[in-house]
């Protein structure tokens, strides 16, 4: 039986992510708490400087799977 393999980053990137650092990114000044929206490579570096961590998704309402 086959197995199906994982992908190997499991880190969410691009989209919104809650700030853990001051951050200055092109021109503007993200403060700790700040929410920021950023690119692939952004929340890929931001990520690894742990300057950064994805805002928690909120819940799916029911009958979304419908």
């Amino acid at each position: 039986m086959a197995k199906a393999s994982k992908p190997t980053n499991t880190q969410p990137t691009g989209g919104e992510y809650k700030c853990l650092a001051k951050i200055r990114l092109n021109g503007t000044v993200y403060e700790v708490g700040e929410a920021i929206t950023l690119s692939d490579e952004e929340a890929q570096q931001l990520l690894l400087a742990k300057a950064v961590e994805p805002k928690a998704k909120k819940a799916s309402p029911a009958g979304d799977n419908e």
